[in-house]
Protein backbone atom coordinates (compact mmCIF):
# COMPACT_ATOMS: atom_id res chain seq x y z
CA UNK A 1 0.00 0.00 0.00
CA UNK A 2 1.36 3.42 -0.87
CA UNK A 3 0.62 6.59 1.03
CA UNK A 4 1.12 9.79 -0.95
CA UNK A 5 1.95 13.00 0.84
CA UNK A 6 2.89 16.08 -1.12
CA UNK A 7 4.04 19.63 -0.52
CA UNK A 8 3.33 22.49 -2.89
CA UNK A 9 3.05 22.00 -6.67
CA UNK A 10 4.39 19.15 -8.82
CA UNK A 11 6.84 21.23 -10.85
CA UNK A 12 10.60 21.34 -11.12
CA UNK A 13 13.43 18.93 -11.62
CA UNK A 14 13.88 15.71 -9.68
CA UNK A 15 16.63 16.71 -7.25
CA UNK A 16 16.32 14.13 -4.46
CA UNK A 17 15.47 10.44 -4.16
CA UNK A 18 15.79 8.16 -1.16
CA UNK A 19 14.40 4.79 -0.16
CA UNK A 20 14.86 2.64 2.88
CA UNK A 21 13.43 0.36 5.51
CA UNK A 22 11.73 1.07 8.81
CA UNK A 23 12.18 -1.61 11.47
CA UNK A 24 9.43 -3.15 13.57
CA UNK A 25 10.39 -1.26 16.72
CA UNK A 26 11.23 2.03 15.02
CA UNK A 27 8.37 4.44 15.76
CA UNK A 28 9.78 7.65 14.24
CA UNK A 29 11.98 7.98 11.16
CA UNK A 30 13.37 11.33 10.04
CA UNK A 31 14.82 11.65 6.52
CA UNK A 32 16.55 14.96 5.66
CA UNK A 33 16.03 16.21 2.12
CA UNK A 34 19.12 17.78 0.59
CA UNK A 35 18.52 20.69 -1.75
CA UNK A 36 21.31 22.11 -3.89
CA UNK A 37 22.47 25.72 -3.71
CA UNK A 38 20.22 28.24 -5.44
CA UNK A 39 17.35 25.70 -5.57
CA UNK A 40 13.91 25.92 -3.93
CA UNK A 41 11.92 22.85 -2.91
CA UNK A 42 8.59 22.72 -4.76
CA UNK A 43 7.31 19.16 -4.42
CA UNK A 44 7.74 16.17 -2.11
CA UNK A 45 6.11 12.78 -2.53
CA UNK A 46 6.38 9.99 0.03
CA UNK A 47 5.29 6.39 -0.58
CA UNK A 48 5.02 3.99 2.36
CA UNK A 49 4.78 0.26 1.77
CA UNK A 50 3.23 -1.58 4.71
CA UNK A 51 0.23 -3.92 4.53
CA UNK A 52 -0.68 -3.62 8.21
CA UNK A 53 -0.11 -0.08 9.49
CA UNK A 54 -0.50 3.44 8.14
CA UNK A 55 1.87 6.04 9.58
CA UNK A 56 1.55 9.79 9.87
CA UNK A 57 3.80 11.51 7.32
CA UNK A 58 4.81 15.16 7.66
CA UNK A 59 7.32 17.60 6.23
CA UNK A 60 9.40 19.78 8.55
CA UNK A 61 9.73 22.96 6.53
CA UNK A 62 12.34 24.58 8.78
CA UNK A 63 14.81 21.68 8.51
CA UNK A 64 13.54 20.26 5.18
CA UNK A 65 13.00 16.73 6.43
CA UNK A 66 10.30 14.08 6.05
CA UNK A 67 9.07 12.59 9.32
CA UNK A 68 7.33 9.20 9.33
CA UNK A 69 5.64 8.29 12.63
CA UNK A 70 3.97 5.05 13.59
CA UNK A 71 1.69 4.55 16.57
CA UNK A 72 2.87 2.77 19.69
CA UNK A 73 1.58 -0.64 18.58
CA UNK A 74 3.29 -0.68 15.19
CA UNK A 75 4.33 -4.32 14.72
CA UNK A 76 5.44 -4.72 11.11
CA UNK A 77 8.39 -3.60 9.02
CA UNK A 78 7.90 -0.97 6.31
CA UNK A 79 9.65 0.49 3.30
CA UNK A 80 9.57 4.06 2.07
CA UNK A 81 10.43 6.01 -1.07
CA UNK A 82 10.80 9.79 -1.21
CA UNK A 83 11.14 12.03 -4.24
CA UNK A 84 11.60 15.79 -4.14
CA UNK A 85 11.61 18.36 -6.93
CA UNK A 86 13.20 21.80 -6.99
CA UNK A 87 13.30 24.89 -9.17
CA UNK A 88 16.15 27.38 -9.55
CA UNK A 89 16.01 30.56 -7.48
CA UNK A 90 16.18 33.49 -9.93
CA UNK A 91 19.24 35.73 -9.73
CA UNK A 92 20.92 33.48 -7.16
CA UNK A 93 24.69 33.14 -7.51
CA UNK A 94 26.09 29.76 -6.58
CA UNK A 95 29.05 29.84 -4.24
CA UNK A 96 30.33 27.76 -1.35
CA UNK A 97 28.66 29.96 1.26
CA UNK A 98 25.19 30.18 -0.33
CA UNK A 99 22.48 28.48 1.68
CA UNK A 100 19.34 27.26 -0.08
CA UNK A 101 15.99 28.71 0.87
Amino acid sequence: MGLGSQASVNIGSLDFYDSGSIGVFQKTTRIPITVGPCRRLTYVEVAIYNNYSTPTVSLEFDTIAVVIKYKLFHTSASRYEIIAKTVPIPYCKKDKNTAST
